[in-house]
């Protein structure tokens, strides 16, 4: 995913700049600065991946920074099974 697909997916660079300016006390963030990213700074990227519900790692944001996506393990892809009322 490039940089303008993950803003894009976030729902485009005012919607991000937005979100940013309520997380963050310091400084501005503006559409026009998002707009101008060639990568995301690695201190949004925590931020942005909450705004993506999730659904965009800052692993995939900045595999340089956070490496790559951590594999789930065997047991996570099993099924769970309900347990029995008494």
């Amino acid at each position: 995913m490039d940089v303008k697909d993950i803003i894009d997916a976030l729902g485009g660079p005012s919607k991000v700049a937005q979100h940013l300016k309520s997380k963050h006390r310091r400084g501005h963030i503006s559409r026009a600065a998002v707009c101008q990213w060639n990568r995301i700074p690695a201190e949004h990227c925590m931020a942005l991946s909450e705004l993506s519900g999730d659904t965009i790692t800052p692993h995939q944001m900045r595999p340089d920074i956070f490496g790559s996506a951590p594999k789930p393990s065997p047991d996570s892809r099993k099924p769970k099974l309900a347990a029995k009322a008494a």
